[in-house]
């Protein structure tokens, strides 16, 4: 079973695009980062600990540059299990690239934390830093 249990699978359609095939080198394996681009919605799951996660980050960055330029609106999903400070690092990169372009594409950001866990303090520290984009602190056990 994936990060995003059946009951929780976001129900959003698997039509690809230009921006799908760029972020599935890390796909094989289990632990590692995976970011899914699938219309206007960007799911990032996994962990970010390898070398080829740091990469995975640097294409996405450097795409999400893209599709703020196209889109109206976009949601992502950001759902790791280890919350590092490369994943701070890039996770902050990619709130103020959605926060400088806030006027061209609507963002909204869904930030997953389990319960009782220090995630949910890295999540208020996005949301505070970044009070223009619309960052949801979801709890999930």
């Amino acid at each position: 079973m994936g990060l995003f249990s059946k009951k929780e699978e976001l129900p959003f359609p698997k039509k690809k695009n230009k921006f799908d095939e760029l972020f599935k080198s890390n796909q094989k394996d289990k632990d590692a980062l995976v970011i899914e681009v699938v219309n206007n919605c960007i799911n990032i799951s996994g962990k970010s600990i390898t070398e080829d996660d740091r990469q995975e980050w640097v294409n996405f960055l450097n795409t999400l540059n893209s599709l703020v330029q196209e889109l109206k609106i976009i949601t992502i999903n950001l759902k790791v299990d280890l919350f590092n400070s490369s994943q701070g690092q890039y996770s902050t990169r990619m709130m103020k690239t959605l926060n400088d372009n806030r006027h061209r594409c609507k963002a909204v950001v869904n930030f997953y934390y389990l319960k009782d866990d220090e995630m949910y303090g890295h999540g208020l520290i996005l949301k505070e830093l970044y009070p223009n984009t619309e960052f949801n602190l979801v709890e999930y056990e």
